[in-house]
């Protein structure tokens, strides 16, 4: 059985990839501390809302191809 990406999953992939690697570039120094201290300060708790937003806003997206 073959158990590899197709292109166009692959290309998926590469896609989310690159998106999260920027935006973790603005995460706040704290964010990767813990999972508590995503609700432990203002700055986590509006990039987590951030990040929620634009990860729906992506998702549509690709729900449309």
């Amino acid at each position: 059985m073959d158990f590899r990406l197709t292109s166009e999953q692959e290309s998926l992939r590469k896609e989310f990839d690159d998106f999260f690697r920027e935006e973790m570039k603005n995460a706040p120094p704290e964010w990767m501390v813990s999972h508590e201290t995503v609700f432990s300060s203002d700055a986590c708790w509006e990039f987590h809302r951030q990040m929620a937003q634009k990860m729906e806003i992506t998702r549509s997206i690709v729900s449309l191809r």
